[in-house]
């Protein structure tokens, strides 16, 4: 008989892979100034289409990232490029304030700061887009254990609604004891 914590992450690893047979997966990418969000829709078909923001986040080097702007997306092909963003912002939130349902993987740029500046952000919506965002990629073996439970560490510093916390902390201790 497996031990139960094998079983459990058999179970966390099906269920990842069930989730990729439903969603849409946008992926944004960066390459000289030129921001570029790719959608695919379940098992590499067809996207279906999208409203959702992406959030432009400069580190002012406070404890809060400040919002440069909100560029509002309609993704409608496979390939919608979005406007040149001069100078590099800090950080680049796909879905931020939370309007679609689909799967992200940020630039990698981006997701390095996604991981180390999610409890900067100021928005608790934002933030958790962000945690979500980092699971998500955990469950699908984009990053490791360490990685999320660090995000989530500094978003539960700054979190002060208990139900938030609760689920928040849930998560941390899933991942520090299944994935690290």
């Amino acid at each position: 008989e497996l031990d139960p914590g094998i079983r459990q992450i058999d179970a966390v690893e099906k269920l990842a892979a069930g989730t990729a047979d439903y969603l849409d997966q946008l992926t944004l990418q960066v390459a000289d100034g030129q921001v570029t969000l790719h959608a695919e829709g379940p098992g590499g078909g067809d996207t279906r289409p999208h409203r959702l923001d992406v959030g432009v986040y400069d580190d002012a080097g406070g404890d809060t990232l400040v919002r440069r702007a909100l560029l509002p997306v309609e993704v409608e092909d496979a390939t919608t490029v979005l406007p040149a963003l001069d100078p590099a912002p800090h950080l680049l939130l796909v879905n931020d304030e939370d309007l679609t349902f689909a799967g992200v993987q940020p630039d990698d740029a981006s997701l390095e700061q996604l991981l180390s500046s999610a409890g900067r952000l100021p928005h608790a919506v934002s933030r958790a887009v962000a945690l979500q965002t980092a699971w998500d990629m955990l469950a699908t073996n984009r990053i490791g254990g360490g990685d999320f439970v660090r995000a989530a560490v500094g978003v539960l510093a700054r979190e002060t609604a208990d139900a938030v916390v609760e689920q928040f902390l849930s998560l941390a201790v899933q991942a520090a004891q299944l994935w690290s």
